[in-house]
């Protein structure tokens, strides 16, 4: 059969469905064409549907999106087995972005890595008319094409997410682990990938994984960068609220501030809007003097406790000082202010590479994190790059199943964190995350957020303990 490209006129009166196949079988290319349009009847027999093939590939979708300004089809099947210079996940969630209305219909031969991957950028953009599977009734196909289905539709093909159970943590399947020591440097897969944890509400724990998964990344050079400069809390989970910061932020911004001085007679500062050659060396020299937690990790502090009044950093700094922080480690973990109208919380999240949200099953967080959702959704945050943690998970508050149906739906469930504060408050004041004595779960939590398995750390007992009174 002969594909060519849909020429539909713009006032649509009957259903059109557009088929773009990819390289599936001649034998399921005749049948789905032979058989649809007497089932489509059959289901709606007040409608007159048609069938239009387009060209098998991604490319002849973008051309279609640049030339037509209305949808040209009411509904559009592909498969998974669609290729072209542009992906399938780009593709259908550029066509959902420009026709919302167009009911996007996906057939996927196989479950892997990859097409895993494919639903859940799907998912996030509403996209859950979705089966798997190497055989197909004509029934199935034409639910596809004339239902709305729901996220309860793709859940299932996904890969589920990590649940945690401290102390003694489940078995998690994961795929073969990479590892620096393994072939390729790490450099070879990507130079830097920067983790931005971000919340709708204080105090739901984005300090703790922080700590805890900066304790798992083996020994892949890894930094975590404290931006919440109002509430500092990262390095209480390292050593003593009273020992003496190896970083002093107030004493940097003074430094960078004496590059910047007024005009003689200036009335005020100068706000700090570019910098200059020696405040980029500045903040590289003060990003390599991080203070060492792990033989592989390293932690940028905020502000000090000791400082009772903290100027508010311009955002270029802050910036910059994360961007030094992306050329020194493989992994870099964002804990960012606590305000997401903050100008570095918006500069950090643009910055990331990946958007975690964490959030608890309690009614107020629930509300300010769809509030965050929108946020990230007016920032252009792409949703494919986000995911969620629950963390407080107990048997209070609004259900999992609740929370990514209705609350949450299409944000990527990446794990569940059980409420257990008798053992966080004493992990705080004894200065040591949790995952040093039960890393299990937090190497399959890192695994779920970055994809790479973290090598396992080779010696043991160099984390210094709280003296015992």
């Amino acid at each position: 059969m002969e594909s060519v490209h849909s020429t539909v006129p713009p006032a649509l009166t009957d259903p059109v469905c557009a088929l773009a196949l990819g390289t599936v079988s001649e034998p399921f290319r005749v049948q789905l064409f032979d058989r649809l349009p007497t089932a489509l009847h059959a289901a709606q027999p007040d409608r007159t549907w048609s069938l239009h093939a387009l060209t098998d590939s991604t490319d002849a979708l973008w051309d279609l999106l640049d030339q037509e300004p209305v949808a040209p089809w009411t509904t559009l099947l592909v498969t998974s087995e669609l290729y072209g210079s542009r992906s399938l996940a780009e593709t259908l969630i550029a066509i959902r972005k420009k026709w919302p209305m167009v009911r996007i219909a996906v057939i996927v031969s196989r479950l892997t890595q990859d097409t895993r991957q494919l639903i859940a950028n799907c998912a996030a953009f509403q996209i859950y008319n979705v089966r798997v599977g190497e055989k197909f009734t004509v029934s199935q196909i034409v639910e596809l094409l004339t239902q709305d289905f729901t996220w309860d539709a793709v859940q299932p093909y996904l890969d589920a997410p990590v649940t945690m159970t401290l102390p003694t943590a489940a078995s998690t399947p994961s795929p073969s682990p990479v590892s620096p020591s393994e072939g390729a440097s790490a450099s070879s897969v990507v130079s830097s990938y920067t983790v931005a944890v971000v919340s709708g509400k204080g105090g739901v724990g984005k300090t703790g994984l922080i700590a805890n998964l900066l304790t798992v990344t083996g020994q892949w050079p890894a930094m975590a960068l404290d931006l919440d400069y109002i509430k500092p809390s990262l390095p209480l989970y390292f050593h003593e609220a009273n020992d003496t910061p190896t970083l002093d932020l107030r004493r940097l911004l003074t430094q960078i501030q004496t590059h910047h001085r007024p005009p003689m007679g200036a009335a005020s500062m100068v706000v700090i809007e570019n910098l200059t050659e020696d405040d980029t060396r500045d903040i590289a020299q003060y990003v390599e003097h991080a203070e060492v937690v792990t033989p592989s990790a390293k932690i940028v502090p905020g502000a000090s406790r000791f400082e009772t009044v903290m100027p508010v950093p311009p955002p270029v700094v802050m910036s910059a000082i994360l961007s030094a922080c992306q050329r020194q480690a493989r992994f870099v973990f964002v804990d960012t202010p606590g305000v997401p109208t903050d100008p570095v919380w918006i500069q950090s999240v643009r910055q990331a590479d990946f958007v975690v949200i964490v959030t608890t099953p309690e009614y107020a967080v629930i509300l300010e994190t769809i509030d965050l959702i929108r946020k990230l959704d007016l920032l252009k945050i792409p949703r494919e790059k986000r995911g969620l943690i629950i963390n407080k998970r107990s048997k209070w508050g609004y259900s999992t199943a609740a929370i990514r149906s209705t609350h949450l739906p299409g944000v990527p469930l990446l794990g569940e964190i059980p409420y257990d504060p008798a053992r966080w408050e004493r992990s705080l004041q004894q200065h040591r995350p949790l995952a040093l004595d039960h890393p299990k779960p937090w190497r399959a939590l890192f695994h779920a957020i970055t994809q790479v398995e973290p090598e396992r750390p080779t010696r043991r007992g160099w984390f210094r303990r709280q003296a015992s009174s």
